[in-house]
């Protein structure tokens, strides 16, 4: 029998029959042919058995320690055995002595090649989501244009007794929706009455642009800015490096009037409230490193689906940039994408109010639901409507 699936260990009790014919009709459904299919579960199992490659220490450096494993893999990635082993414990550096370049390859220790195997599997599995994705968009799509309605719907802003990266990025990416609010509803509105000569008194409102730039401007550095920095000096697996990224965070916006250092990371004043971060497991969670050597590998494949997940620009993007992308830049590009297509739009707004944290019916907080009349600006937003 092959060894149980390391990956799923941690994975609740489901009907896994019942599922899978499930996800069958429904890959059908949006007009995947049965090869398409094969591809798509193929790419799947690759993962969830790269998860039971192995390895030991020897001398420093990692060696395979579960090869029917590795060779499973390489047989379901249809990549060489010997080329997957080689990429997974060994990394491409290129160094630059004056005009010579030349390129080094650095053995990797077990921890990072642990740390390598588990990139490639999230990688993977990412790209695979994102073709899922375009999948179903694509058989929703209509063949007549036309005007649409688009409802956008997202996370919260999150307060939790511990925050995180993640918490740091949906933050973030509220407060970009925030600033459209105020640009096309608080601003832009009390512009126009001014604009016309309409008798009017002021509203006062806060505007969240500062604690925006604080957490991703380049210049000065913000926090996303400054934690790509120490990423990118990060080989494979640092202990220490998140304290290293709390020191040069400290060190660069200190004195900033929405940022406050702490023991264990740091707060930033959103315009939701105080929210305390901590960076353990900061930069971990930003790094999106897959090098170019593993990207090569896979556009070495000899299975056409598995090389369309790598497409040819994104090796050719990777040899000219200094450094890799991060889940942070990801996340600003994709928010300010997402920022340009709303600016487009004609936005209308519905604010959800939790009357309480317990889901209780017939409870009502005051003091919470105040709290999210305040920071959400109903109040001025009412008095600009009138």
């Amino acid at each position: 029998l092959p060894p149980p699936l390391r990956y799923r260990n941690s994975s609740i009790c489901t009907n896994d029959a019942h599922d899978f014919n499930e996800t069958l009709k429904a890959m059908s459904v949006m007009g995947l042919d049965e090869r398409k299919q094969s591809d798509i579960l193929r790419t799947v199992a690759a993962i969830l058995h790269l998860g039971n490659v192995t390895f030991t220490e020897k001398g420093n450096y990692a060696e395979i320690a579960t090869p029917p494993s590795l060779q499973f893999t390489a047989h379901l990635l249809q990549v060489e055995k010997e080329q997957l082993s080689s990429k997974l414990r060994s990394r491409k550096f290129d160094s630059k002595w004056g005009s010579e370049a030349d390129s080094i390859d650095v053995t990797l220790t077990l921890e990072q090649a642990t740390y390598t195997r588990d990139a490639l599997a999230k990688d993977l599995y990412a790209r695979l989501f994102d073709f899922l994705v375009k999948q179903v968009n694509e058989a929703m799509q209509t063949r007549v244009e036309g005007n649409s309605i688009g409802i956008l719907d997202i996370y919260g802003f999150e307060i939790f007794n511990r925050n995180g990266f993640e918490q740091f990025c949906i933050n973030f990416v509220n407060e970009k929706l925030q600033q459209i609010f105020i640009q096309l509803t608080l601003k832009a509105e009390q512009e126009e009455y001014v604009a016309e000569d309409i008798k009017w008194r002021p509203i006062e409102y806060f505007n969240n642009q500062v604690v925006v730039e604080l957490m991703e401007d380049r210049n000065p550095p913000g926090v996303f800015c400054i934690l790509d920095d120490v990423c990118a000096t990060q080989h494979a697996v640092n202990r220490g490096v998140d304290i290293d990224f709390q020191k040069k965070l400290n060190n660069a916006v200190k004195s900033h009037e929405h940022f406050l250092l702490t023991r264990e990371g740091f707060v930033i004043r959103h315009y939701a409230g105080n929210v305390s971060y901590n960076v353990e497991g900061f930069c971990d969670r930003n790094r999106d490193v897959l090098f170019l050597d593993l990207i090569q590998l896979m556009q070495s494949s000899d299975n056409a689906f598995m090389r369309s997940l790598f497409p040819e620009e994104i090796a050719a993007a990777s040899k000219t940039k200094s450094r890799p992308t991060t889940a942070g830049s990801k996340i600003r590009s994709q928010a300010n994408k997402l920022v340009a297509r709303l600016m487009a739009c004609s936005p209308h707004y519905i604010r959800c109010i939790k009357p309480n944290e317990n889901k209780r019916p017939k409870d009502f907080d005051s003091e919470r639901v105040h709290h999210q009349v305040e920071y959400l600006g109903l109040r001025e937003n009412i008095r600009v409507r009138r």
